[in-house]
């Protein structure tokens, strides 16, 4: 379906025509397939001359022909479906729509659906494919898209010529507001409703100025209108000249400004020659350094003499904005009355989110002993800065555009056992102008260690700039309690045991034994049976149920199913593959269900005990057609379901032999789907 979309106007067109091009074709015939619109298209294409020359035919690869047209027009638009393909004869016609031609001149007058078709036809046949397109004029807001706009210079000086942009395809007229309009002279006329979505701006005054910009479709202008507003988006800038009231003096002075990085590499360096100034700025005339967000600097001041007791104070515009009164400012550097030489304050450049990118000042003050010292000087108190001296320099706030990494403390992969407690060990963030920045991360974690399941630890961080580092994962598996119980002796260490007739009759303290056969075991162990906990014994338990290889060395109970090889659930037709044939070499001695190797167990006990395994390559062999290759999810939840089946008839629990060939493309996914139970 194509559709003419309400789209940067009252209509608009997007038409594709796929199109065969041919080129020169020889007397070869060749089918080509070309992905016409949403099916695949197959032509058969002979040339109908005589023709000997070898080469092959050839299809062009750029099937596309695209052309789209804003109208301005309120009540109707002309749209040209323009088929660039030459070489093919086209006749577009159907419905309300017809013509013979390469391309369909069309004038659509109203609001409507319309059937366009087109058939290209060649020496050996045609093809015709036919779309609808719909025509509507707006008559709602673009809730697909939201109206803005920006500006070329936030932070300009007088006179500097600002171009404000709007981005808002669906609008075909704007008109802008600028407050307050005092200091305003508008190069392009903002205040008209016209389509001027780019206008110029140029400021006289200083201040802080709000920008509006409303827009909308003249087809339905009150049910189309967008406003956006952004407060005291421009600030024109202009310093005050700060005052020195009664005069200078060298003593009370500036000799000289340094400003140094954590790595103490020295950015700036001013040595001043003429002491007599009560204000130099330097803005322009030495090199601006450039500083970045959420790192460490220190400045530096000195003066020719200490005869006199003096405060010093240095300012930053951080936020650029032509004072010095917002919050962490004013007291970048301060030292309050003192008679030394020089003066040191390290700081730290703020966030970008706490102010903003560009050129801007740093301002020196010197005062006489406990005079105020005001960024203006005597300009805003009378009683400040009446002798001492003042320096302004030019710094670049920048975005060092570095991105900050960060690494994982400890595995990306943990296991907790259900209703323990999730410690968490974090994660490092180094970045490369700022250095450790781990306390800026952000952790966002489900995990819940009371309920058995996948949960996940998500690690972000974002430097002083903005920049953020690639995000980690941590997955944390919260699986059944698997802890053994602590077991603690209530009574005494060592005990009598009685034994008559082969049968333990009596455990504890025994006084009554004069007739007994008494046998000292105090430095010995008693025990009842050995455990044989690696074991291949699946089929000789029912080939040899006397198991005499066994209890004849003390082996009372026997592990199975080890390696990830068992017995059962299986069925195979032939010769078992290696290393399954050292549980058993028939064929047919396997048991398709785990409950019937249990069954055949208690019907022909053996001489000992049996604790049974499922084994991992088993279930693989009876679910897959093929071991060879990564299981499906389907077959392993297959595999996972006749896990159950088998711990629910007798089973013990799941082994496994990724060594082994038969399970060596056993994935992550297929291990802990089964394990997570």
């Amino acid at each position: 379906m194509f559709t003419f979309i309400r789209n940067c106007s009252l209509y608009i067109i997007d038409f594709t025509i796929m199109l065969i091009n041919i080129i020169d074709p020889p007397n070869t015939e060749i089918k080509k397939t070309i992905n016409m619109f949403s099916r695949e298209w197959e032509s058969y294409v002979n040339h109908c001359q005589d023709n000997e020359n070898p080469d092959l035919f050839r299809v062009s690869k750029d099937h596309n022909a695209y052309e789209s047209l804003i109208n301005k027009l309120p009540k109707e638009f002309e749209k040209i479906l323009d088929n660039k393909k030459y070489k093919v004869v086209g006749s577009v016609g159907d419905g309300n729509l017809a013509g013979i031609t390469n391309d369909l001149p069309q004038k659509f007058l109203t609001n409507a659906t319309y059937n366009v078709c087109l058939e290209a036809t060649t020496c050996q046949g045609s093809n015709k494919i036919c779309k609808t397109y719909t025509v509507s004029a707006p008559n709602a807001q673009a809730a697909d898209e939201t109206l803005d706009f920006v500006a070329d210079n936030r932070r300009p000086k007088q006179t500097d010529i600002v171009t404000l942009s709007a981005s808002y395809c669906k609008g075909t007229n704007f008109s802008w507001g600028i407050f307050p309009t005092n200091g305003v002279k508008s190069i392009t006329d903002v205040s008209a409703k016209n389509n001027n979505s780019e206008v110029e701006v140029e400021f006289s005054a200083p201040g802080k100025y709000t920008v509006s910009l409303t827009s909308f479709n003249y087809t339905d202008t009150a049910n189309t209108e967008k406003t956006a507003v952004k407060d005291k988006y421009i600030v024109v800038v202009e310093y005050c000249t700060p005052l020195v009231s009664v005069g200078s003096n060298s003593d009370v002075g500036i000799s000289k400004v340094s400003l140094t990085d954590n790595s103490n590499n020295v950015l700036l360096e001013n040595v001043e020659t003429n002491a007599a100034t009560t204000y130099d700025n330097f803005e322009g005339k030495i090199d601006a350094p450039t500083l970045n967000f959420g790192v460490d600097y220190t400045v530096s001041i000195e003066r020719s003499s200490t005869n006199n007791p003096l405060n010093r104070k240095v300012w930053i515009d951080f936020n650029i904005d032509g004072d010095f009164d917002d919050a962490g400012e004013e007291l970048i550097g301060y030292e309050t009355t003192a008679t030394t030489t020089s003066f040191s304050k390290g700081f730290t450049v703020p966030d970008l989110k706490d102010a903003f990118e560009g050129q801007t000042i740093m301002r020196i003050g010197t005062s006489y002993n406990t005079d105020p010292n005001k960024p203006c000087g005597a300009n805003s108190n009378a009683k400040a800065n009446r002798i001492g001296e003042f320096e302004d320099y030019a710094i670049v706030l920048a975005n060092d555009n570095a991105s900050p990494v960060l690494t994982l403390n400890n595995d990306d992969t943990l296991y907790i056992e259900q209703g323990a407690s999730y410690i968490e060990y974090g994660a490092v963030a180094k970045d490369p102008i700022e250095g450790d920045i781990s306390n800026r991360i952000d952790i966002n974690s489900d995990v819940d260690s009371s309920l058995t399941g996948i949960y996940f630890v998500n690690y972000t961080v974002e430097d002083a700039s903005g920049n953020t580092a690639q995000p980690l994962t941590r997955v944390v598996y919260v699986v059944k309690d698997q802890t053994p119980p602590t077991l603690t002796l209530n009574g005494a260490s060592s005990i009598d045991l009685e034994i008559c007739n082969d049968k333990i009759t009596q455990i504890g303290k025994i006084d009554n034994h004069e007739s007994a056969i008494i046998i000292d075991a105090s430095d010995k162990v008693l025990c009842p049976g050995f455990i044989d906990s690696h074991t291949h014994d699946d089929y000789a338990l029912i080939n040899q149920p006397l198991m005499e290889y066994k209890v004849s060395q003390g082996v009372t109970t026997v592990v199975t199913g080890n390696c990830g090889l068992s017995i059962a659930p299986l069925k195979i037709d032939k010769y078992p593959p290696s290393p399954l044939d050292l549980v058993c070499k028939s064929f047919n001695k396997y048991f398709i269900d785990f409950s019937d190797f249990v069954k055949q167990i208690k019907e022909n006990p053996p001489s000992l005990n049996v604790l049974a395994l499922v084994g991992h390559s088993t279930l693989r062999l009876s679910t897959m057609d093929r071991i060879d290759r990564v299981a499906t999810l389907k077959e392993i939840k297959a595999m996972r379901a006749k896990l159950e089946s088998s711990v629910e008839s007798g089973a013990i629990g799941l082994s496994s032999g990724l060594f082994y060939p038969l399970s060596k493309k056993t994935i992550w996914k297929e291990k802990h789907l089964l394990l997570v139970i």
